[in-house]
């Protein structure tokens, strides 16, 4: 019911498109945008001044200030630093893993599919049984 899909074009860019096929109507904040991002892969870190040394030439050569650091393991200073420079992390080890979702039994009285048998949700982070919300 969701897809997303990523063009690549040959210099270097990417499109990302979403659409879904929910009756729900889109928020009003879903539109096209345009953003320049420099994404940096270092799966093991060679020196904090030398990953921020490429990564901020990079974005000057790009005209951005947006960057994206995509690592395997880095020390809790070093990411700090990172952030503090405006650059957004993700890492590979540890991804967070979210509970199954089934509407009929969460307790988010929040969530408008709360009790919903006809949800089409499948992964929620606010998904919590209605046993341990009581």
């Amino acid at each position: 019911m969701r897809v997303l899909r990523t063009l690549r074009y040959y210099d270097g860019s990417f499109t990302i498109q979403y659409k879904d096929y929910f009756a729900q109507t889109k928020p009003a904040c879903f539109k096209s945008q345009e953003h320049s991002v420099v994404v940096e892969i270092e799966p093991q870190l060679r020196s904090f001044q030398k990953t921020l040394e490429k990564i901020n030439y990079s974005r000057q050569q790009c005209h951005t200030d947006k960057a994206l650091l995509i690592y395997d393991e880095m020390a809790d200073l070093e990411a700090e630093g990172f952030i503090s420079q405006g650059i957004s992390l993700y890492s590979t080890r540890h991804l967070p893993i979210h509970t199954p979702a089934n509407c009929t039994l969460c307790g988010n009285t929040d969530c408008p599919l709360q009790g919903r048998a006809d949800s089409p949700v499948i992964l929620c982070r606010q998904f919590c049984l209605e046993a341990i919300s009581n």
